[in-house]
């Protein structure tokens, strides 16, 4: 099926690259306008410029969505660019620490729970009076699968995870009144940002090279996947845009598990 955006307007965050450009993309190929948000000015350029020769119906604000200021001046500033707003997609999400339980600190635990649980507050609640005005108005978050099934490792991501599970939720329910509809993406194990520095961090723990590690951590999470490889952006993008289009009028609260079956729980 293919979804046409033809006059959505579109703001995803954490735009500049992984996931956030890939979705860019192809909200742009489907018709949209779209403003792409993020923290690292050079990248964000870097991105624009790329998604430039796709389309002219491209926007890019920079702003860290943990700020709050700084996160309504960017939605004020896409809509004033874009004229509106239909659909924003939280894809910010990480941590800039690696860590077992009792190597974490409670400045981890804070930095991390900003970056993946308040930076949507302060988005959706800067974007709230404009998606009302919107006739078919869509928030996507994404969440993962850590957030639903934990391992032993990054507790502070994982517990982050699941709130954004349980806010997305929460809001599902107070803004359906507005017809807003808010739903959560929860990926496994895929190709990004995040997985890559993963590989670099066991690369410098065990002295290796980044292409031993990288062998290493592929082939352990491809063990625990049934479909046998990791998932890559064009896994998860088809269910992104169906939730964001029109066809998908009576779903809002769910939560999408996006893991080639790794997770074999009713949840």
């Amino acid at each position: 099926m293919m979804y046409q955006f033809t006059h959505k307007n579109v703001f995803i965050t954490g735009g500049s690259e992984g996931l956030g450009l890939e979705l860019a993309k192809a909200f742009i190929e489907a018709g949209s306008t779209v403003t792409i948000c993020g923290r690292q000015k050079i990248k964000l350029d870097k991105a624009l410029n790329e998604l430039k020769k796709i389309s002219s119906h491209i926007f890019a604000v920079p702003a860290d969505v943990t700020n709050k200021m700084e996160v309504v001046q960017a939605i004020e500033k896409a809509v004033a660019l874009m004229g509106s707003l239909d659909v924003v997609i939280n894809n910010v999400g990480s941590t800039d620490k690696f860590g077992g339980f009792f190597d974490l600190d409670e400045k981890d635990w804070m930095d991390t729970y900003k970056k993946n649980v308040l930076s949507v507050v302060h988005t959706v609640k800067a974007a709230h009076p404009y998606l009302k005005k919107s006739k078919n108005p869509r928030v996507v978050n994404i969440a993962s699968i850590t957030g639903l099934q934990p391992g032993i490792f990054n507790p502070h991501y994982s517990a982050s995870k699941a709130a954004l599970i349980n806010l997305s939720k929460h809001l599902s329910s107070l803004f359906a009144p507005d017809h807003i509809l808010v739903n959560c993406i929860v990926p496994g194990t895929f190709e990004s940002g995040a997985w890559t520095r993963n590989i670099e961090r066991v690369a410098h723990e065990k002295k290796i090279t980044v292409d031993e590690a990288a062998t290493i951590e592929n082939q352990l999470a491809v063990n625990s996947i049934p479909l046998n490889r990791i998932g890559q952006p064009k896994d998860i993008i088809p269910l992104i845009l169906l939730l964001a289009s029109e066809h998908a009028a009576w779903i809002t609260g769910s939560c999408f598990v996006v893991d080639g079956g790794k997770m074999r729980s009713m949840h």
